[in-house]
């Protein structure tokens, strides 16, 4: 959907009692070995968001293709591609949600995509500090562990902390979405907050292994690469201050 969600492009025309869609997605997750897509497309653009429905598009679907998988610096597992749709037709019990009630749906799972994107972060983030750490307590200088220096230490705890703060705002938007509670605001907030996390906490780890860090072998490369793309998944941080301020100042400004 990108950064303007209700600006789909993708159009749904109802023939007969199927439906045939028309357009394209990039950045679709999973889209490489995907047997099965979940499309939404603007069925009456005069209707705005009312107007955007969802659907179940088979990969054999005829009209549907999906591209070469992009090549990125990390994520590969995630298998990101496009798909295009010229006149796929969709029988009429392909749509899973409705005019008027698509856009709402999508929300939801975009929202729930965002908690794990953070809980994500939060993995990576543990994997690199007990990398680190094993390193430091091992590697030694001036005769003792570099892990014994003050200053590191204090840097490690600070990307401990910061971890810990992502881990705890991942619950609470997770707590918040268990209880079918609206978690947009709290889903935002740990993504743009874990995401952040990372990507620095990830650069300390690694300044603190010294050029071994930098190894392949060490995984932390690869962890930055993975934790960088995650600033950018299912709405990049700008996006989610955008829905955090909406919250902070609601129609003060209007």
């Amino acid at each position: 959907m990108g950064s303007d969600a209700v600006a789909i492009q993708c159009k749904a025309d109802s023939v007969g009692s199927d439906w045939v869609l028309n357009g394209e997605k990039a950045w679709v997750t999973n889209a490489a070995g995907a047997d099965l897509f979940a499309v939404w497309a603007q069925t009456d653009a005069a209707a705005g968001s009312r107007g955007i429905a969802g659907f179940l598009v088979e990969r054999e679907a005829e009209g549907l293709t999906v591209t070469d998988p992009y090549k990125l610096m990390g994520g590969h597992a995630m298998g990101t591609a496009g798909i295009l749709l010229r006149d796929c037709r969709v029988p009429a019990d392909g749509l899973i949600s409705p005019p008027g009630e698509g856009f709402q749906v999508a929300m939801q799972g975009i929202t729930a995509a965002r908690i794990f994107v953070g809980a994500q972060c939060c993995g990576i983030l543990k994997a690199g500090l007990e990398r680190a750490i094993g390193y430091v307590s091992r590697r030694k200088a001036f005769g003792r562990p570099v892990g014994s220096f003050q200053g590191l230490q204090w840097e490690l705890v600070n990307v401990a902390t910061e971890r810990e703060a992502a881990r705890l705002l991942v619950y609470r938007a997770a707590a918040a979405a268990d209880r079918g509670l609206s978690a947009t605001v709290e889903a935002a907030q740990a993504k743009k907050f874990a995401t952040a996390a990372a990507v620095s906490g990830l650069v300390t780890c690694m300044q603190a292994m010294g050029a071994h860090g930098f190894l392949i072998d060490s995984t932390l490369g690869r962890h930055l690469a993975t934790a960088k793309m995650a600033e950018y998944l299912d709405g990049t941080s700008e996006i989610q201050n955008v829905v955090v301020a909406r919250s902070l100042f609601g129609g003060a400004l209007d």
